[in-house]
């Protein structure tokens, strides 16, 4: 299976972002596309598709001067509408993805042991959501409510819900044509998609309930985020020496 990595963002919420693709955005000695290219490997997953907009050319510099494609097979799309939302980016992939694909955002981190289990579930539409966040503003995520095998609504505005969106999909071909239906009636946000395709069709929950994840929008995200890598790195150093 392939991922695609939505990386086009510039983080313009990030004070320390100094301009640069988010997805450059350094946490705890790393940056976020090797965290994710990472995590995405422990998962079984070598082949990425990386779509790319603002400053696409640091993103390939970065990938060539860190040797990232000597570890990983990286296909770089460039999506030229970066400044529109994030569904153009899912399509801006369709040539380079099988049948079935991960999409992940590049700007989320996750622990992938909690995450294995969205790989292996059934289904042409399969999402990560948590029932019980702990790490990210409730407020300033997409919610859904649903029962413990799909979803049933979704939105940022949702005032009853169960779940938050974690913002990893496993998907077949048969999004696209969806996604293409949404770009005709004017909606391009990944969201929109996502509530196109409830209307007619199963959205699976693989629950991560309370694992390790959030998505980095704000500078007190950069600064939790931090903390957290911290304090599992020091965590995961114990376990090594006892």
């Amino acid at each position: 299976m392939k991922a695609v990595i939505l990386a086009a963002g510039d983080g313009t919420r990030l004070e320390g972002n100094h301009g640069m693709p988010k997805v450059l955005l350094e946490l705890a000695g790393q940056t976020l596309l090797e965290r994710n290219l990472a995590s995405l490997s422990q998962l079984g997953i070598q082949d990425f598709v990386v779509v790319t907009g603002y400053k696409a050319e640091l993103v390939e510099a970065f990938i060539e001067e860190r040797r990232l494609q000597e570890r990983y097979k990286i296909t770089l799309v460039v999506n030229e509408r970066w400044l529109e939302g994030n569904a153009i980016s899912v399509l801006a992939a369709r040539d380079f993805v099988g049948q079935r694909f991960l999409v992940a955002m590049g700007d989320h981190l996750f622990d992938p042991q909690r995450m294995q289990g969205l790989l292996s579930l059934p289904g042409e539409f399969v999402g990560a959501f948590d029932s019980s966040p702990r790490y990210i503003d409730v407020a300033e995520a997409t919610k859904a409510e649903g029962n413990l095998r799909s979803v049933e609504r979704l939105g940022k505005e949702l005032e009853e819900f169960n779940y938050i969106d974690a913002g990893f999909f496993v998907c077949s071909e048969r999004i696209f044509p969806v996604i293409e239906r949404c770009l005709a009636q004017d909606r391009d946000e990944w969201n929109d998609v996502k509530e196109e395709w409830i209307k007619d069709r199963k959205l699976r929950i693989h629950d991560l309930k309370g694992g390790f994840w959030l998505d980095i929008d704000t500078d007190e995200d950069q600064q939790t985020a931090e903390r957290l890598l911290r304090h599992r790195r020091r965590e995961k150093g114990k376990r090594v020496r006892g």
